[in-house]
């Protein structure tokens, strides 16, 4: 049994590069309906108050966010019927406790106001 797992994690399953769009089909192709364009590019550009890419730099970043679009459009896919959604995800910090009515030191004591519950 010990020799399976061994084997099995020697060789990988899937590759991410499997999840991306074929790097030798051209770009004016392999865009999909909701492929971003350069007029998309632009307004997101005049939107965000950004001086605008030259034309190769455009070209470079419609290709790497149709790439992601791509990537994304395979996490769609999955299906979380049965998984239970998270709370949250972060851990839980010392803001979210909430502080003593007293604390001292030494010397003097600090009396705080009680903090709002957490709703």
């Amino acid at each position: 049994m010990y020799l399976a797992r061994r084997t099995l994690l020697t060789k990988p399953a899937w590759s991410v590069s499997a999840l991306l769009p074929d790097p030798t089909t051209p770009a004016e192709t392999s865009q999909g309906p909701g492929a971003l364009q350069v007029a998309d590019l632009t307004r997101l550009h005049r939107l965000a108050n950004l001086a605008p890419d030259t034309t190769a730099e455009a070209s470079t970043l419609i290709k790497d966010i149709n790439d992601l679009n791509h990537f994304v459009s395979h996490v769609k896919e999955l299906d979380l019927t049965n998984v239970e959604p998270l709370v949250s995800l972060t851990l839980p910090s010392v803001y979210d406790y909430p502080l003593p009515e007293t604390v001292s030191n030494s010397t003097t004591a600090i009396v705080r106001t009680p903090s709002p519950t957490k709703q």
